[in-house]
């Protein structure tokens, strides 16, 4: 009871500060105006300071939101300091990328623009993130466009495993550094690259909420991806030949 009381409070106060900005209007078109508007006008900025201070008590906790490892019952020490981390249960670390296909999300660009500290050329580096290449309805399977051979017939050789009326209902995208996508020049992009060793060969497995079902280290194969998704997804299937050899291109 006390928990639903505290969401009730909670939602209220969001909401409060989401019409302080005018962004509540279902029409994107509509909202984004509101809040270009409100942000500049003296008056209205006094209720969404308000309303951002009124939610201070959940702007330190990015440890414990966002830094969630799933499998991991440990209690964070700190649950303000967030460290981004590539392995089993945790979210792909963000970085911006640059893609060079539109096809590769079903998002739209950031927008950015109205923050006054970004420079033009900051804000089109900004419109775009590693986690915009996950999909709600698919696996993700990111590799390096140098191993890229290896990964894409691992993915084939693993979907011939599959059980019948599973491969049609399975839907596993593959993006590739270097040839979907690449890192936008910086810290950034160069902190995550060691974080996830795609240099090195290394694959990753992302769910379709964001968080990582697994490492895979070169040169694993289509049994390695195989075996996780059957764990993960619980099927039941005849056991394919685990002695066949991995074709590695």
């Amino acid at each position: 009871m006390v928990n639903s009381q505290q969401s009730v409070k909670n939602g209220k106060q969001i909401f409060g500060l989401l019409k302080a900005f005018g962004t509540t209007d279902s029409n994107m078109e509509v909202a984004r105006r509101n809040l270009y508007r409100n942000i500049e006008d003296r008056h209205a900025m006094k209720d969404i300071n308000q309303g951002i201070e009124n939610q201070r008590e959940h702007f330190d906790n990015l440890g414990l939101h966002i830094g969630y490892i799933y499998g991991d019952h440990r209690i964070p020490e700190n649950a303000s300091i967030y460290r981004p981390v590539c392995i089993r249960g945790g979210r792909l670390p963000h970085a911006w990328i640059r893609l060079y296909s539109q096809e590769e999300t079903a998002l739209p660009p950031i927008d950015s623009s109205y923050v006054a500290e970004l420079s033009p050329e900051e804000v089109e580096m900004k419109r775009y993130s590693t986690l915009d290449l996950c999909t709600f309805d698919a696996f993700t399977l990111i590799a390096d466009q140098g191993t890229a051979l290896h990964w894409k017939q691992a993915l084939k050789e693993m979907c011939e495993c599959l059980p019948a009326g599973m491969s049609y209902k399975l839907k596993i995208r593959l993006a590739i550094r270097g040839s979907d996508f690449d890192l936008q020049p910086g810290k950034n992009g160069e902190d995550w690259v060691q974080l996830t060793k795609l240099y090195d060969g290394n694959a990753i497995l992302v769910r379709p909420d964001q968080h990582i079902l697994e490492c895979f280290k070169f040169p694993a194969g289509y049994s390695e991806l195989l075996r996780v998704l059957r764990e993960h997804l619980g099927w039941d299937t005849v056991v394919p030949d685990w002695h066949k050899v991995d074709s590695v291109l």
